[in-house]
């Protein structure tokens, strides 16, 4: 009977330790993710406060079945096995305190000082207040309430606005410089002309200058690669022929936007030789006047005919010039402006004889476009001084 009876003891020992390791296992991870995003600068959870009270309620949990284990049952294993978890916990819980008093104290230095950089808010209510001139540089706002606050003359450099309420916001000379505003309710056109401090024809320019980013890049590409085909968008700003600069995206082929600061996405997977223009960069489809669609070029410059003992026969081979054709399109009315084709090197002649057991043999072609400088000069003197 002994036996058995300690049997059964042992397994619902190990099952209760199980159970409060998966506890433990799923505060840590969690835990774990607060902790890195926190020390790389990234946004740590919203309900770190929740996460660093689970921790140490596994760390307690932990401690008492580590005793219960021991003093009860004297297993060695689940006794270890729950003391090494407990522990993890506790150095994860040491990690947290900074993460948790440096969100815990943004609210009140949001009120007392003006100062909330690099804080983060989600889903707070902060609807009609008065936060003119404060500072929120490097924050993070997600589904906050702003609607009626007055955010005059504040610093919202490089902070990150989603899907925030804006309804009757105050904007006037706030600084908006390399800000992301994705998904904002309520933000007109009117508001960003009072931030910027300039007439709504100048937006496109003004928002170009600052990096303000109002449009995810899946969205700008789905909104916008129709264009390539000639469909406008209503959505896109009008072209301004009187304008000096003009706000455009680019697309390849394939639909992709391609980034003057990302050359992994340029056409020929190279770096460019120049970017074009600082207002290219893809950042809001409302703003974005220009749209410029890259496709591959090829002339045949000669086929040459292959057959039996040297004579003409069916096997064909082509020689093929690559190049890179560039159209200019009117974002809003999909109307052409203009197109230019860069050509590369021409293709080697075509040999006298080839071996094909097949039947089929490979075109010859020339070598990538090298310098792109003729088309960005073109897209500049078409455009810029139009």
């Amino acid at each position: 009977m002994t036996k058995y009876k300690v049997v059964d003891t042992y397994t619902r020992s190990m099952s209760l330790t199980i159970t409060i390791f998966f506890f433990q296992l799923i505060c840590v991870l969690q835990a774990i993710i607060d902790s890195i995003n926190y020390y790389s600068g990234k946004n740590p959870s919203s309900n770190i406060l929740i996460n660093l009270f689970a921790v140490v309620l596994a760390f307690g949990v932990g401690i008492f079945i580590s005793v219960f284990n021991y003093q009860r049952v004297k297993f060695r294993f689940p006794t270890i096995f729950s003391v090494c978890i407990s522990l993890l916990s506790l150095i994860i819980l040491v990690s947290l305190i900074p993460v948790a008093n440096s969100m815990s104290h943004c609210s009140d230095r949001m009120v007392a000082d003006g100062n909330a950089a690099s804080c983060t808010f989600k889903q707070q209510d902060f609807r009609n207040m008065d936060l003119s001139q404060i500072n929120l540089r490097q924050a993070v706002l997600k589904e906050v309430n702003l609607s009626g606050t007055d955010l005059s003359g504040a610093d919202l450099t490089g902070s990150r606005l989603e899907d925030v309420d804006l309804t009757g916001a105050i904007l006037n000379n706030s600084i908006l410089d390399q800000v992301e505003m994705t998904g904002a309710e309520g933000l007109t056109e009117s508001m960003l002309a009072d931030a910027f401090n300039v007439v709504p024809e100048r937006l496109p320019e003004a928002i170009a200058q600052s990096d303000l980013v109002l449009d995810t890049k899946a969205e700008i590409e789905s909104v916008l690669f129709p264009v390539c085909n000639g469909s406008g968008s209503s959505q896109a700003h009008s072209f301004l022929t009187e304008q000096v600069g003009h706000t455009m995206v680019l697309f390849n082929q394939s639909g992709e936007l391609i980034h003057p600061e990302h050359p992994s996405g340029s056409l020929t997977y190279r770096e460019w030789e120049k970017p074009l223009l600082e207002d290219w960069s893809p950042r809001a489809i409302a703003y974005t006047e220009v749209v410029i669609c890259a496709q591959r070029a090829v002339e045949i410059k000669q086929t040459c005919r292959y057959g039996p003992f040297g004579l003409t026969g069916s096997t064909v081979v082509k020689r093929k010039r690559l190049g890179w054709e560039f159209n200019l399109y009117e974002a809003q009315s999909g109307e052409l402006i203009g197109s230019q084709t860069i050509w590369g090197g021409e293709p080697e002649k075509c040999p006298k004889r080839i071996v094909s057991s097949s039947g089929h043999a490979d075109d010859i072609e020339g070598s990538e476009p090298e310098d792109f400088d003729p088309v960005f000069d073109w897209i500049e003197t078409t455009l810029i001084n139009d």
